[in-house]
Formats: C-alpha cells, structure tokens, sequence
C-alpha cells in the first residue's frame, strides 16, 4: 500500500553532491534512499545524515541493470510503493590530454556517467510513473555545454546526459513522468582530487588557478537538485558558467519543447 512519505532514491549518493542532496531531502521529511558503490562512505553518509529519513542504503554499480533492478525493487518496498524523484547522479572524471588517457579511462566515464544514467531512466521509469507527480533528475555539468580540454570524454558523456534528458523529458510526458536536468559549474568535492592520474596534470591545481573557474559548495548544487524536484523547469544551472551558457540555448530548447508537446498532444494514443 502507497503511503504519503514521499522516497527519493539517490546515486553517488556516498559524498559529494550525492550526500548532500540525501540531506537536502531528509531534512524536508522524505524518504531517502543511498545508493553507491562505496559500501563504506554509505555507512559513513547514513550516519552524517541521521534520524529516519535516511533509512535505507544499498551497495549499487550503476553499470549493471540487474543491480539497478534489485536496488529499486528493494527501495519501492522500503518506501511503501513510492518513488517521487530519482536522482542520477553517480559519475566520474578523469582528468587529463586525451591521448594521454587511455582505453579504461574512456570506458570507465562511459559506462558510469553515460550507461549508468540511461539504465537508471529506464529502469527508473518502470517504478517512477506508478506514482503521480514523480519526476526524473539527471546530474549533468557546466562539461554538457562546453567542451573543455583535458575533459573530451568526460564531455562527451555529459553532453549526451543532458541530450537524453531532452529527449526524455518529452518521451516521458506519456506517463506523467516529469524529467529535469542539473549542469552544476565545479563543485568542491572528492571528485576534484580523485580525477587525476598520479603524475598527471592536476584538477585541482587547476580549478585553485582559476583554468576552470572558480568551485562552489555542494550544498549549493543540492539546493538547486531540491528546485529541480519542485519546478516546471528543464535544465537547472548551478553556478554562473552553466546559467549563461543556458542562456543562449534555452529559447531553442523550449520552442522545441512547445512544439513537440503539441505533436504527442495530437497524436493518437500509442503513438
């Protein structure tokens, strides 16, 4: 039976803005469901996070859709048949020359940024449009609306999240299923360290230099993932970068929504 608690269910949701979203949405009284890879960052995360709301946390790669299955059937039973909002937010970066990177290294962004989020909408979608109102959050970057050098996949992979959550934001209005997505600007977190290779040109000395722009808070990025569950919005920047960029794209993107919203509107059912 479907109860009024509303449950988000978060990946990457061990550090960074991940953990800071949980928070964001257990302090309001949800449900909040953590899911990474790092057993124990979540044990570390649930007890940061404290109280009842963050009752739940599951081991979880994102790479595989049988783990999808089974960390979201697992979440809807905890939550009473509900899941209001899916945040796909699990990623990595690996930062440094292209050539200089190698085949694992493509792989590894790919898969997690890319597979991971595209297995976490169609899966997610399954368990999402059982529950009226709910809505799909993908975690993009200031990276999905600029190429940046020494981050070519990375970029790539974002890129193609925030073109997924265009198209699906559309797809997806056949089932009620609202779908946002989030292109924060560098965000200080264990990300910012853990992309670079040893020996290999810093992340961090270059977002301390100014090469990147300057980091805000994840507390900052979750506030805005919080507005994405809330608004009628499709891409919610974080930072000054991202909202300028947005800037110049928005009005293509929305008279591309108006019309094909007047398409499927018309359109015979099933089609």
């Amino acid at each position: 039976m479907t109860t009024d608690r509303k449950a988000v269910f978060i990946t990457g949701a061990a550090s960074g803005i991940g953990l800071a979203t949980a928070k964001r949405f257990a302090s309001e009284g949800w449900l909040v469901g953590l899911s990474d890879i790092d057993g124990p960052g979540l044990k570390a995360a649930l007890a940061a996070i404290g109280g009842d709301n963050a009752g739940f946390t599951v081991v979880h790669d994102v790479r595989k859709a049988d783990e999808w299955e089974r960390a979201l059937d697992a979440f809807v039973e905890a939550s009473g048949g509900r899941l209001d909002v899916l945040v796909n937010n699990a990623g990595i970066c690996r930062y440094g020359w292209f050539d200089e990177q190698t085949p694992k290294d493509f792989d590894d962004q790919i898969d997690i940024n890319l597979r991971g989020v595209v297995l976490g909408a169609y899966l997610g979608h399954e368990r999402l449009k059982r529950t009226p109102g709910s809505r799909l959050i993908n975690i993009a970057s200031l990276a999905s609306l600029a190429g940046s050098p020494r981050f070519a996949v990375y970029c790539a992979t974002k890129f193609a999240v925030r073109g997924l959550s265009e198209a699906l934001d559309i797809e997806f209005m056949r089932s009620g299923v609202r779908v946002s997505c989030v292109e924060p600007t560098v965000i200080e977190t264990p990300l910012i360290d853990k992309a670079s290779a040893p020996g290999g040109p810093s992340f961090r000395e270059a977002v301390s230099q100014g090469m990147v722009g300057g980091s805000l808070t994840a507390d900052q990025a979750a506030e805005v993932v919080w507005r994405a569950a809330h608004e009628d919005a499709l891409n919610y920047p974080v930072g000054d970068a991202p909202a300028a960029l947005l800037l110049e794209i928005n009005p293509r993107i929305e008279a591309n929504r108006a019309r094909m919203k007047e398409v499927f509107a018309a359109a015979p059912a099933g089609t």
